[in-house]
């Protein structure tokens, strides 16, 4: 295999474990898609914002009780070649994990009364607090052997634990929330169900060859190299999740809730793309970086990337204020604005993930921390000062803003610390063929089902202005001549 060939074997490598992985990880969040019509129309908008500020809450206990190892169990199992330096490293981290995550939960629960207070605004919600830590003590603990099946490739074991999560998160949610009228902690109960048994059903892949024994030496060094991504992963707490609690305090719960569900329907981007690639990147990005044409590879990967997420930005974009009304129904239809904004977002911090290779790879994770807080600060002043004039439309735009701000630093980082020829020329010709594809969509003059299929169909549009704008590179237009052979052929 040539040079020239290698990294298209190696992009379609990484397509396929996307494609593999991202049904996995899509069964995990589905649960959340699967209900939202139930419970827009079962719960109040101020008990549905309840939810969201629960949901926020969790990924926040996440990232203090994850304290960044599982960045460093990534970086440090790819150095291993057998078995006697990845058991140490697994049980060693595991066991840290076990006892560091069970002294933050019981701190939590120490304090829940105050702490439940400050985060849904009455005390009333404890109960909701402490589901909420529990489900985060088992998610910090399932996600170590999560890891060790995608650095093992073990698809297939993957896939089935995912979607067994969300078969029972839906249908306990369902039951409790439709029929035993438990309302928002129904929700919650159903949450921890199925963390539950998605934890039980991967303890076995750490558990196997466990040890009650721990290496100071390599909780030390996962230590040194995780710590610096602590800040940055309260800073994409931040960026993510701080709006509900900022339109908490500076608007209501409804707020929260419209917010919320744009911010679900965004989400299409993060879990049918981002996530899914992410999930396949992160080690791929280390098992090809000792081969020469890396920095070729790392450049059209960001290409293929932006080129998928802005097809997708299209459709969205185009469909979203029907699809709003018919899944949440009117109440929520002040959502639809919101939601091209945070996908936008998403699709930036999938860019940032792309680019941020070379700061791995040079160990200077604490630039990931100056990036992402210099992104969470803007976003937090955006949105202080949007929300009384824009409302939920503001804390969108603020994010996006915000993603930009974290792109651009590691760009300018980038150049003298990791330089990459990124196709950047081919990225602006997608980003111009999505904005014309996205208005001659959007003047359709049509509402309602029938409407969404033909802009869906319609986004065909983005394809043949990229063709006229000569996107495709001449290997490129070869392949695709070559398939169509290949089909007509079959």
């Amino acid at each position: 295999m040539s040079l020239l060939d290698e990294p298209r074997e190696r992009i379609a490598d990484l397509i396929k474990q996307s494609a593999v992985y991202g049904i996995g990880t899509l069964a995990t969040q589905l649960a959340g898609f699967f209900l939202l019509p139930i419970l827009a129309r079962v719960l109040t908008p101020a008990e549905y914002g309840i939810v969201f500020l629960a949901e926020m809450l969790g990924l926040l206990m996440f990232v203090v009780s994850e304290l960044g190892l599982t960045s460093a169990f990534f970086r440090f199992y790819a150095e291993e070649r057998d078995d006697s330096g990845r058991l140490p490293l697994i049980y060693s981290i595991f066991n840290f994990l076990l006892l560091e995550s069970l002294l933050v939960t019981f701190a939590c629960l120490l304090f829940s009364q105050k702490l439940s207070g400050i985060v849904f605004g009455v005390s009333a919600w404890r109960n909701a607090f402490v589901l909420v830590c529990i489900t985060n003590l088992l998610t910090v603990l399932s996600r170590m052997p999560l890891d060790l099946l995608r650095m093992n490739r073990r698809a297939t074991l993957f896939v089935f634990i995912s979607c067994c999560r969300l078969v029972a998160t839906f249908l306990v949610s369902l039951y409790l929330v439709v029929y035993a009228r438990r309302g928002v902690i129904g929700v919650l109960e159903g949450t921890l169900v199925g963390t539950a048994l998605g934890f039980v059903m991967l303890a076995p892949v750490v558990l196997r060859r466990w040890k009650p024994t721990m290496d100071l030496a390599i909780v030390k060094k996962a230590l040194k190299f995780g710590v610096f991504l602590v800040p940055a992963g309260l800073a994409v707490w931040a960026l993510n999740q701080s709006d509900r609690y900022l339109l908490r305090q500076f608007g209501d719960l409804t707020m929260v809730a419209i917010y919320g569900v744009g911010f679900k329907f965004a989400s299409v981007m993060n879990v049918f793309l981002v996530t899914p690639f992410l999930t396949a990147w992160t080690p791929f990005m280390f098992r090809v970086s000792t081969q020469e044409n890396a920095r070729h590879l790392y450049a059209r990967v960001l290409t293929y990337f932006a080129l998928v997420s802005v097809g997708i930005l299209v459709i969205l974009s185009a469909t979203i204020g029907d699809v709003t009304r018919f899944v949440a129904g009117v109440s929520y239809a002040d959502a639809a604005p919101v939601v091209p904004f945070v996908a936008i977002g998403f699709v930036l911090y999938g860019v940032a993930n792309i680019i941020v290779v070379g700061i791995y790879l040079r160990e200077r994770t604490y630039h990931v921390s100056v990036a992402m807080i210099c992104g969470a600060a803007v976003k937090i002043v955006l949105s202080v000062l949007a929300i009384p004039v824009m409302g939920v439309l503001g804390v969108a735009l603020a994010t996006l803003v915000a993603f930009g701000v974290v792109v651009l630093y590691f760009l300018l980082v980038l150049r003298k610390l990791f330089p990459v020829a990124y196709e950047l020329t081919r990225i602006l010709k997608i980003v111009l063929a999505g904005l014309i594809s996205y208005l001659l969509l959007a003047v359709i003059p049509m509402s309602g089902l029938h409407a969404v299929a033909v802009k869906v169909a319609g986004s065909l549009l983005f394809l043949a202005i990229l063709w006229l704008l000569r996107f495709p590179s001449p290997d490129e237009k070869q392949r695709m001549a070559e398939a169509l052979k290949r089909l007509v052929a079959h």
